[in-house]
Parts: structure tokens; sequence; C-alpha cells
């Protein structure tokens, strides 16, 4: 009986997760190539998931990111998330909440403040 595959929405999407560490770290997909030593567009296949990275391009691309091989199997969102609800999907990872770095939490605060302004002033523009 032949297996029948599926698409499953817990796969790991690590494309994804690079592309979104490489965006959080203001990174262009070419500057993050040429760290690793291949081509932009070898590094697109990956993000989008054409190729599936081994583990050594995986350790090279979370040293190029300066972060742990672990982080790029999560989301960053998820990373962020807190999991005060025991129903809750949200994957916790405390050893990456540990080494999230400075400068990422920094861009984030960045993003969240330019949102509360944005939607701030475009509230008190429709009142």
């Amino acid at each position: 009986m032949p297996i029948k595959k599926t698409n499953k929405e817990y796969k790991i999407k690590v494309g994804e997760n690079i592309r979104t560490w490489r965006e959080l770290k203001g990174l262009k997909q070419v500057d993050l190539a040429q760290q690793i030593q291949i081509s932009p567009e070898a590094l697109s296949n990956i993000e989008n998931g054409i190729s599936k990275p081994n583990i050594e391009r995986l350790e090279d691309i979370a040293d190029a990111l300066e972060i742990e091989v672990t982080q790029l199997l999560l989301n960053p969102q998820q990373l962020l998330a807190f999991n005060n609800n025991p129903g809750s999907n949200v994957v916790q990872h405390p050893q990456s909440l540990h080494n999230f770095d400075k400068d990422l939490l920094d861009r984030l605060m960045y993003v969240m403040e330019k949102m509360t302004t944005f939607f701030t002033s475009s509230n008190k523009q429709k009142s």
C-alpha cells in the first residue's frame, strides 16, 4: 500500500524562517548569500522551499545571521509569543529566547513603535 503524502500545517518551513530572520537582521538576500558563499539564486531556492539545506548549510546561515541553528526551526514570531494558555499551539524554546540578540529586539521595538504611531495617527484623523 503506497504512503499518501499530505501537506501538513506542522511541517517546519525552514526557508520561510530563514527569510524572516534575514529580513529582521536587515540583510539583503545577495548579502547573506555572499556571506555563506552560495549564489543568490541558491539562497532564493532555499527560502522558497525549492531546495532543502543540509545541516552544514543551516549552521553557515545561522552563523551569518548571528543566531542559533535551532532558531531557524522556529518562526521568529513564535519566539516572541508568551504561552500562558496550555491549549495554545505556540512553541516555546527557552534557550532560543535567551539567545535572542539585542539588535534584533531593537529592530522589532522600532517596528512596533512605528506601527503604534501609524495606527494612532490614523485613528485621530478619522475622528
